[in-house]
């Protein structure tokens, strides 16, 4: 048994208490890409440039979840080492819950009391919204660990509008990392090839002097959910290491058309032009996805 945090949202506030959590219990973080799947391993590759560039993890795809966890607690140690502290950004949305729950139920020697978690995007809603990006990291990872509540760094949309949320993420993330760089950030790839909060042809794509943006999507825009604050193709790039994590049958199209074609109905995925953008990042692909 181990205390943690309780997060919980209690009308537009962030609220914390400390409990005992039995469900947390210690496991290996040694990798082991068996450990979870379903089915046989199909697939194992790490290859250089095999993706615009970059390299591509290949596995089942709870396995994926499983390397991916993996490389986060390597990258925490690294980073612990050299400077006392590991910064963690993370997205929203549906995809990432299942490494909120790996991280959760199978790091529990993680080093969280050293770790700040950050994120790479939020919708201009309240926290107790069900398109909450932070009630979707509350509810399925933050509730189960033992991290500081000062190391949880949410971008302030219950505070300020969207600009303005912007703006103080910004402020805030250059006060608190040497040179505005995360040790790892993770991302998603939506089925429209977007990535973070950054769409298709939107104004976002050419910011290149901003960390931290307001942007809109692309569609139905006066829905209020639809009005985001993102990490910008710069904030991005100043990462030290960066996931884009692409898993599930709805992304077999937009795999298929990433690695045939940089271009899709006139408009170029913004995750195509990261890739472009960046040093160096790592796919992690679900093996059933990379159909030949």
């Amino acid at each position: 048994n181990v205390n943690v945090l309780v997060f919980s949202i209690v009308g537009n506030r962030l609220v914390v208490q400390q409990e005992k959590d039995e469900s947390v219990h210690d496991s290996s973080s040694d990798y082991n890409p068996g450990v979870g799947s379903q089915g046989p391993i199909s697939v194992s590759v790490n290859v250089r440039e095999a993706l615009l560039g970059h390299s591509v993890i290949l596995e089942p795809s709870d396995a994926v979840i499983s390397r991916l966890m993996h490389d986060i607690e390597v990258a925490a140690e690294k980073a612990i080492r050299q400077s006392g502290v590991f910064h963690l950004a993370l997205p929203g949305g549906s995809s990432p819950i299942s490494l909120f729950n790996k991280l959760a139920l199978d790091a529990s020697s993680f080093p969280w009391q050293e770790t700040h978690i950050w994120m790479t995007d939020e919708r201009c809603v309240p926290f107790n919204h069900s398109a909450s990006n932070l009630k979707s990291i509350v509810n399925n990872l933050l509730n189960h660990i033992n991290v500081p509540y000062v190391n949880i760094h949410p971008i302030p949309v219950n505070l300020v509008d969207c600009d303005k949320a912007a703006y103080l993420y910004e402020r805030h993330i250059q006060a608190h990392l040497i040179n505005s760089s995360m040790d790892f950030v993770v991302l998603g790839v939506g089925q429209d090839g977007h990535t973070a909060s950054l769409f298709p042809n939107q104004k976002s794509l050419d910011e290149m002097d901003r960390l931290v943006i307001k942007a809109v999507r692309g569609y139905d825009p006066q829905r209020e959910e639809h009005h985001r604050v993102t990490l910008t193709y710069k904030a991005l790039k100043q990462a030290k290491e960066l996931a884009v994590v692409v898993r599930g049958h709805g992304k077999r199209e937009v795999m298929d058309q990433i690695r045939r074609t940089r271009k899709v109905k006139g408009y170029e995925y913004p995750v195509v032009r990261l890739a472009d953008i960046v040093d160096h990042m790592t796919w992690y692909v679900d093996a059933a996805l990379w159909s030949l």
